[in-house]
């Protein structure tokens, strides 16, 4: 008997659907540095990939935009949608599909396009709420660093990329580009287009028939160099173009009234001045003590606003002030610097490290970033939190204590910023941990002026901030904390020795606390203390390390700078070092670490790993190369073969992700893990956070359909959210014949329902293979996933004796 085509493709998808395993699930693309690049199984053991996503919270704006009715700040943080009413934001990262990372310019194209550029390229917001992006690998764009916009009435962009000296790109409308070699060139050539700016950009000043380039001037036949300091304006031959050596005095701000009158904020920040149309007219601005212009703007009324910081008295820290030229100059009540003013005609708008003011003078702070300009400590708590700790220095500190519930998702639509109690003084961090109970200590002080005076210590417990006092008699700085366990804490006092803290059992309670002094000759300020698996205490700065025997501490070892310790239960005690350029504990140098026995022995971390796992999983002190999750998983940076850092993830049975390692890692202080399994870490005064990116899958979706003619069946379909996913789901079919129908029911789906897929099929139709596709989309998200239905006359009943027709399976008239 021959076999027909069908009965082929029958057979084969039966034969696929008997030896699947779990139905692939698909997965939305990651931004940059957040796809896993290679999986470890050991025992053949399957991991799956997950994509992530690093998300950062500082506190710096740069760029201001109106669009769509809405006031658009960019910044660090991404970028953030302000309601013009009512001060209420929106803020787009990474999760929402925007690669850039840093914004630092924004502008609105004639078809009213929001375009952003920063450090991944120049991004478009679409219609429907997601981001296209153009970068070097998929476009003419010259360079990723997009710092300037400028758009003419034809709908060209022109971008600069690191000015003031940098080649420009032009985007055109038909999405065509061209690069010019520098500014100079492209006003030059294209004067005609270039008058027709319509927004202001950091490339070009527009004046009447006057294109300013800094104080290069262009008329369209030759150039003048017009600066303040000079008497005489300095004209090139015709046909004569700048160049960057000629231009060494650039204005930090400019702007143009509507006549033309262009204003200037010289370089120094104390000096404004208006071209008059023959000389410069100086505008001198005059503060109470001391303070500094930082950038000034034109408003619709030609009336001119300046940024400023200054002082309130001679004694006090500057604050930030916007405010029209001559006038009283109020302050904001913030911190400065200003980075971004835009006249709108509802009034002046300003952005300032986690604050902004609209334009009817209401100033907003941004409650989900921290606080204040400088992050400098972060730990995680066992209530769940990230407590970040930021501050601004100055006559005077100011700091605040912040903890951040990001409640087990990847959105940030659902963070909880909780601030520490007022009465608890954390002004200028000196010292932050956190320990193995969860527990986190703070140790800080209070400085004004030239006097710098200790507060209590502050201990997180049971999700709540207590007092824990000081040692008696003690005025130095506690520099390190390392905690032991519930009851045992240690400090390093600068200048002082060792303190290590017995609370009696009584977290809440200081009245039975006790105190040891172990007293050392000389104390480095870096200074690291610890305590092994047998109880030993150890001390290490960049005078070697110490170990503390009987009433004395002895030398293990001068010959190496120690800046860090951390114990292990289960193994030694691995001691970071300081490399020659000064970093601690590179990931590709060896570690050096003290067996119970005293020996001391050097290796590689990742062979380490590979050999006794245990010991990094039992360690006791966060540090800067490995975290443990709270289910006995590893997060480790590697040093791999091709001379770069990885970001690997290991479940407790040993299975594992790579990711790339994005951040500079040389000023790390330690890598922390919530029990979410998020990983928290502070970089240069800017808090990151690698977790999942927001998605949502499809399980026990079948690929593969079996079915008679003039039959009806049923699969059950589950939608699993990934980071937080919380968007309904609308589940759609495309590509079958009409002789086909796949219905899911219902047709809109909230993450973590189920819902039900139903297949008929017509008595008319062929025995055959179709393709088909599921189609599921949520917000910016959509997954096709393919399938097949293959008809067959139950063929199964010649070639496969003993499999029956499926339990769901049913003619269409009811019967079997």
């Amino acid at each position: 008997m021959s076999v027909q085509r069908w009965q082929l493709l029958f057979v084969v998808s039966l034969l696929t659907i008997g030896f699947q395993a779990t139905p692939p699930q698909n997965s939305a693309p990651s931004p940059p540095n957040g796809e896993p690049t290679g999986v470890t199984s050991p025992a053949n053991l399957n991991l799956t990939p997950i994509a992530r996503t690093w998300v950062r919270w500082t506190p710096w704006m740069l760029a201001l935009a109106e669009h769509d009715g809405s006031i658009w700040i960019g910044g660090e943080v991404g970028l953030l949608r302000v309601d013009k009413t009512t001060g209420v934001y929106q803020r787009f990262t990474g999760l929402d599909g925007l690669p850039l990372t840093t914004i630092v310019a924004l502008a609105e194209d004639p078809a009213g396009q929001l375009w952003a550029g920063g450090d991944g390229g120049l991004s478009r917001m679409t219609s429907d709420g997601a981001w296209q992006t153009e970068t070097p690998a998929n476009s003419g764009l010259y360079s990723a660093w997009v710092d300037g916009i400028a758009i003419t009435t034809d709908g060209a962009l022109w971008l600069s990329h690191g000015l003031p000296d940098s080649v420009v790109s032009r985007r055109n409308p038909d999405g065509s580009w061209f690069t010019y070699p520098n500014r100079f060139a492209v006003v030059a050539e294209e004067y005609a287009n270039i008058l027709t700016t319509r927004n202001r950009n950091p490339l070009w000043t527009v004046a009447g028939s006057e294109i300013w380039v800094g104080y290069w001037v262009f008329d369209g036949t030759r150039w003048a160099y017009r600066l303040p300091s000079s008497t005489q304006t300095i004209g090139l031959p015709v046909g004569t173009r700048p160049t960057y050596s000629d231009a060494d005095s650039i204005p930090r701000s400019m702007d143009v009234e509507s006549n033309g009158r262009v204003w200037i904020l010289e370089s120094d920040q104390h000096r404004i001045a208006s071209w008059e149309g023959d000389h410069w007219l100086s505008h001198p601005v005059s503060f109470p003590f001391h303070g500094s212009v930082q950038l000034l703007t034109v408003a619709s009324d030609d009336r001119v606003w300046i940024a400023f910081i200054r002082d309130t008295n001679p004694y006090g820290n500057e604050w930030a002030g916007v405010a029209p030229l001559g006038s009283s100059l109020p302050i904001v009540g913030r911190s400065g610097p200003v980075r971004a003013l835009l006249p709108t005609a509802d009034g002046v708008w300003a952005a300032g490290p986690a604050w902004f003011k609209m334009g009817n003078d209401t100033v907003v702070d941004l409650r989900g970033l921290p606080a204040r300009l400088w992050v400098n400590g972060v730990a995680v708590g066992g209530d769940g939190k990230a407590w970040i700790h930021s501050e601004v220095g100055g006559s005077n500190t100011y700091g605040n204590l912040q903890g951040l519930d990001d409640r087990g998702t990847s959105s940030l639509l659902d963070d909880r910023w909780q601030y520490a109690d007022t009465d608890l003084e954390v002004m200028e961090l000196t010292a932050m941990a956190g320990g193995p109970t969860g527990d986190v200590w703070v140790a800080s002080g209070t400085r004004w002026r030239y006097w710098f005076s200790f507060n209590e210590l502050l201990r997180l417990y049971n999700g709540a901030w207590y007092p824990s006092g000081r040692p008696s008699g003690n005025y130095e700085r506690l520099t390190n904390i390392f905690v032991q366990d519930e009851r045992h804490v240690w400090f390093v006092s600068n200048g002082d020795g060792v303190y290590r803290l017995d609370d009696g059992g009584t977290p809440t309670s200081t009245a039975d606390d006790d105190w040891t002094h172990y007293e050392l000759l000389t104390v480095d300020s870096n200074g690291i203390v610890a305590v092994d698996a047998q109880g030993y205490p150890w001390y290490g700065d960049n005078t070697g390390l110490y170990r503390y025997e009987g009433s004395d501490w002895r030398i293990v070892s001068d010959n190496i700078s120690v800046c860090g310790l951390v114990p292990s239960t289960a193994g030694p005690l691995f001691v970071f070092r300081h490399d020659d350029h000064g970093v601690c504990q590179p990931s590709h140098h060896d570690m050096l670490y003290v067996m119970a026995d005293g020996t001391i022995q050097i290796g590689p971390l990742r062979q380490i790993f590979r050999d006794h796992p245990e010991w990094l999983r039992t360690t006791t002190r966060r540090n800067q190369l490995w975290a443990v999750t709270a289910d006995g998983g590893l997060w480790i940076r590697f040093y791999s073969s091709s001379q770069s850092e990885t970001l690997e993830y290991f479940d407790s049975r040993g299975r594992s992700l790579v990711y790339p390692w994005p951040l500079d890692s040389h000023f790390i202080p330690s890598l922390e893990v919530d029990p979410h399994g998020h990983l928290w870490v502070l970089v240069f005064s800017q808090i990151w956070r690698f977790s999942p990116t927001p998605d949502f899958g499809l399980n026990q979706l079948p690929t593969a359909w079996l079915l008679p003619p003039d039959t009806a069946t049923q699969r059950r379909v589950s939608i699993e959210a990934q980071g937080g996913w919380a968007e309904p789901i609308s589940v759609t079919v495309r590509g079958l014949p009409a002789e086909l129908t796949l219905a899911p029911t219902p047709a809109i789906v909230q993450p973590g329902e189920v819902f039900t897929l139903t297949l008929t099929s017509a008595p008319s139709i062929a025995p055959d293979s179709y393709p088909g596709f599921l189609v599921a989309t949520s917000g910016i998200l959509s997954h096709t996933l393919p399938f097949t239905v293959t008809i067959s006359n139950q063929l199964w009943e010649w070639y496969f004796p003993g499999i029956g027709p499926d339990a769901n399976m049913q003619k269409r008239t009811g019967k079997n």
